[in-house]
């Protein structure tokens, strides 16, 4: 049984002791999204009537699987999201740099996938990584205005975000060619022996 904990779209908090209890009723596994309601509220996994052997032998599928990456520092196992920050996080693990518990400054992330996450979605690591070949071809700024037009529009994905952004880059942004290249276009007629009878407005 999957069931999502809580909906980051419309609020709503499922009653995942109570689905838990009925697929454990039967015999049934139950698989919990957890990512909306984490920040905001305790998960107790024992009161879920999960135990340890449990939730290890679930962390260590995840790991095989790929979807999260396992750490073990001195005594102690971390696992984390297979994600760009996740990746991050292993890898300030094993440099030293960041030590789970200490406090230490956030690590930043880059704000088009901040971004991204608060107006679009989850980022996967196909996403982290067609945004940062956007943040090649792309500035910034149309990034970030393609990504706040999707979400105005109700258009909450990538493919949208994309297909603004190669069409500002074709035909100009909001309708506008680039007019340096539209004046460079105008130069081959006008710098030539005609010139003196044509006048540039």
């Amino acid at each position: 049984v999957a069931v999502g904990y809580a909906s980051n779209a419309v609020g709503t908090i499922n009653d995942v002791k109570m689905i838990v209890g009925w697929a454990q009723a039967v015999g049934a596994y139950s698989f919990i999204d957890a990512v909306q309601f984490a920040p905001h509220g305790w998960i107790d996994v024992k009161e879920l009537g999960l135990n340890a052997e449990e939730i290890t032998r679930g962390l260590e599928k995840a790991v095989k699987r790929g979807s999260l990456l396992r750490v073990q520092r001195e005594a102690k196992v971390y696992f984390l999201l297979n994600s760009p920050r996740g990746r991050a996080g292993v890898q300030a693990m094993e440099s030293g740099k960041w030590s789970p518990g200490v406090a230490s400054a956030p690590m930043e992330r880059p704000n088009v996938f901040r971004l991204y996450e608060e107006n679009i979605g989850p980022l996967t690591p196909l996403i982290a990584d067609a945004l940062k070949d956007a943040e090649e071809l792309y500035s910034d700024e149309w990034v970030a205005e393609a990504i706040e037009l999707a979400a105005k529009n109700n258009k909450r994905n990538w493919r949208y975000c994309e297909a603004v952004l190669k069409r500002w880059k074709d035909e100009g942004r909001h309708g506008k060619k680039d007019q340096q290249d539209t004046r460079k276009g105008s130069d081959r007629y006008t710098k030539s022996e005609f010139e003196e009878y044509l006048k540039r407005e």
